[in-house]
């Protein structure tokens, strides 16, 4: 473990990292409510927003764990810069050819619709996730240069707990869709206020003191390395179902509830405020407080996320019970994240760190991906395969990871690290 210097700043540095991956996740959080009614405003079907959405992580897998190794490099920091203002400049893009997609559709010219439109939008949401894709890896690097491995899960839990408050205040905005006359307008607000983070994290935050590497002696780490590879399926698999029930959300609340456009937003957006508002309360209050092992969490979490996908499929039920089911599902997806996120630290070497964490990205990249397709398909086709292949999946990988030799090795591992650090630090100098 590397320590960080002093900080004279007010801002500590864990404070700078959680609030620059807050105001982005505040900010995708603003965006995702608001696909599905623009899709179908700009005429495109569900399956077309799900390339949009898919294109972009295509992008995040191939430049994640090459942002990763860089970090290895050049330090943490630039990378957290870029992938901020690299959000900010692909959405402003996005926000732009969306509106003269509207502006098409409303004068019936045709300019910017069908396959052109369809192209630009994703060439601009490709441009944010590749480039942002350096700012998670970079991060949970940085911060794990920075504490002791009996401190690691919590203070990656910090990095989700980000995520969290993001999912449950970015939401809010869209909420008010009716006040804005066109649905662009917050998508332009979002791609502004992940800025205001990178200038703090420009003049703030120190450069760390992590050791830096030669190009030549940077790691290049393989997604197939044995050492995590069980690690990197749990993650794939959780954050496919994830994506999945993302992603169909929009369409699963507008078709079944029968709501109109600024219905439908507003529906989404309290859904995901209260997916969001559990795992800030779950990362930030409970996993502190109850110190699981990030083999636990995986466990546990897993299960939960299984039984909240099964809760959407009960045919009985008020309009309540889809916002029942994500509270459990939410709740399950906060434990298994920062296990995940965490576990995988402890399979690799302190040089491999920020490496690592770029593969672990581009795992969840990869879900984001097959997700947003195989979600949409299966949604056009019956409504409720999605929701019955994404339960299955998820207790199947949860038996794994109970049952796997791989994750007790990975489980007695990290309580080793922790045990030795703690004796190191008994221990008179």
């Amino acid at each position: 473990m590397n320590s960080t210097p002093p900080n004279s700043s007010v801002l500590s540095p864990k404070v700078l990292i959680f609030l620059g991956m807050l105001f982005a996740y505040l900010s995708l959080g603003m965006v995702v409510p608001l696909m599905a009614p623009l899709v179908r405003e700009l005429g495109l079907t569900e399956f077309q927003g799900g390339l949009i959405f898919a294109f972009n992580y295509f992008i995040w897998v191939l430049a994640s764990p090459f942002w990763g190794r860089q970090s290895e490099v050049w330090g943490r920091k630039p990378f957290i810069i870029l992938g901020l203002v690299g959000f900010s400049v692909g959405h402003f893009m996005f926000a732009f050819i969306a509106e003269l997609g509207l502006d098409s559709v409303s004068t019936g010219t045709g300019v910017f619709s069908g396959t052109a439109l369809l192209v630009l939008l994703i060439a601009a949401r490709g441009f944010a996730g590749g480039l942002f894709s350096g700012a998670p890896p970079a991060s949970q690097a940085y911060i794990v240069d920075m504490v002791s491995a009996k401190e690691r899960t919590a203070a990656v839990a910090l990095l989700g707990a980000a995520a969290g408050i993001g999912t449950v205040v970015g939401p809010v905005v869209p909420m008010f869709t009716s006040f804005f006359p066109r649905l662009t307008i917050p998508i332009y607000l979002a791609a502004a206020l992940p800025l205001i983070p990178a200038l703090l994290i420009t003049f703030l935050l120190p450069s760390g003191s992590h050791t830096r590497l030669s190009p030549k002696e940077a790691p290049v780490l393989s997604y197939l390395d044995r050492r995590y590879t069980g690690v990197l399926s749990i993650g794939l698999m959780m954050n496919v179902a994830f994506a999945l029930m993302l992603f169909t959300l929009g369409f699963y609340i507008e078709d079944r509830m029968a709501l109109s456009r600024e219905g439908t937003a507003a529906a989404s957006s309290f859904a995901m405020v209260l997916v969001g508002l559990v795992g800030f309360l779950v990362q930030a209050i409970v996993l502190p407080a109850i110190k699981l092992s990030p083999v636990t969490l995986m466990r546990t979490g897993l299960m939960l996320m299984a039984a909240g996908m099964g809760l959407l499929l009960i045919p009985l039920w008020p309009s309540t019970m889809v916002y029942v089911a994500l509270v459990v599902f939410g709740a399950g997806y906060s434990f298994t994240y920062p296990g995940f996120m965490s576990a995988v630290t402890f399979t690799v070497e302190e040089s491999e760190q920020g490496s690592v964490a770029g593969l672990a990205a581009g795992t969840g990249a990869i879900a984001f991906i097959i997700g947003p397709i195989v979600g949409t398909l299966l949604y056009g086709y019956w409504w409720e395969a999605p929701y019955i292949l994404s339960a299955i999946v998820l207790a199947i990988t949860g038996v794994y990871a109970m049952l796997s030799p791989g994750m007790a090795r990975l489980r007695l591992r990290s309580k080793e690290e922790e045990s030795s650090e703690q004796n190191d630090s008994s221990s008179p100098s």
